[in-house]
């Protein structure tokens, strides 16, 4: 290497941070929030550049009502990568729940725009503008959410 070049990043290989991934998914499955959330961590220490490490980590701090404290791994992770919808989807929601509506619908769009057919991203973003007093983009997003997933009751359940 020449004098003065920097080094390239070094990505994760996709084989490690499988092995990370299936080490979460097991501990999640077995019940052991805690022990996906440790393992979460260490997959981040590992890959800290990594979108779907810090989405991974977010989601676990969030399932432990650990709310604030994921709202950076969240952030890492739509910065890592910005067509990954899940942390567009996952941050829209939650600010729904938190009743911060208007904000809530720019992730939620975000979401869509990268995956236009995420069902639960345009229900979300339907009760953020049914929240935010819009009801006929509610009924809007609903239709459409209805219409690519017509097996999903719960946009129809919502509509009825």
């Amino acid at each position: 290497m020449r004098r003065g070049a920097t080094t390239p990043k070094r990505l994760p290989s996709p084989g490690a941070l499988s092995a990370c991934r299936r080490t979460i998914k097991a501990a999640q499955d077995a019940g052991d929030e805690g022990a996906a959330l440790q393992a979460a961590r260490r997959a981040v220490k590992r890959f800290p550049e990594s979108a779907r490490a810090n989405f991974e980590l977010a989601f676990h701090l969030y399932k432990l009502g650990r709310v604030e404290e994921c709202l950076p791994y969240l952030r890492k992770a739509m910065e890592a990568d910005p067509r990954y919808e899940e942390p567009f989807f996952f941050h829209g929601d939650l600010l729904v729940r938190q009743g911060n509506n208007d904000e809530a619908v720019r992730y939620l769009e975000k979401a869509l725009e990268i995956r236009p057919d995420y069902t639960a991203a345009r229900v979300s973003l339907a009760r953020a503008h049914l929240s935010a007093g819009r009801p006929r983009d509610a009924v809007a997003a609903l239709d459409e959410a209805a219409r690519l997933d017509p097996s999903n009751p719960q946009p129809h359940l919502l509509l009825s």
